[in-house]
């Protein structure tokens, strides 16, 4: 296997890089923008992280709200721990 970097790692470099060393060499409207692209991997850095969790509550409250009961459920249920890398695929 490849060490290579994961998405929050890329997103925080170039985060990084707009912080240190593009906004100081920036003025005016530049200097704003440049701001507003940084809180913007700062943003989609923390919605990529928490993205497994909020696809597991949906999924939760889907299964609640579909009254799906027994082997029906249990299957969504194993489908949905797979699909996050909890269990494996039988």
């Amino acid at each position: 296997m490849q060490d290579r970097p994961t998405y929050s790692e890329l997103l925080e470099a170039v985060q990084l890089f707009i912080e240190t060393d593009t906004i100081p060499a920036l003025n005016g409207p530049k200097k704003f923008h440049a701001r507003v692209a940084a809180n913007v991997l700062a943003i989609v850095r923390r919605e990529l992280a928490h993205q497994d969790a909020q696809w597991r509550t949906e999924w939760e409250r889907w299964i609640v709200d579909s009254g799906s009961q027994g082997s029906q459920l249990s299957t969504i249920h194993y489908r949905l721990h797979y699909s996050v890398g909890e269990l494996p695929f039988l």
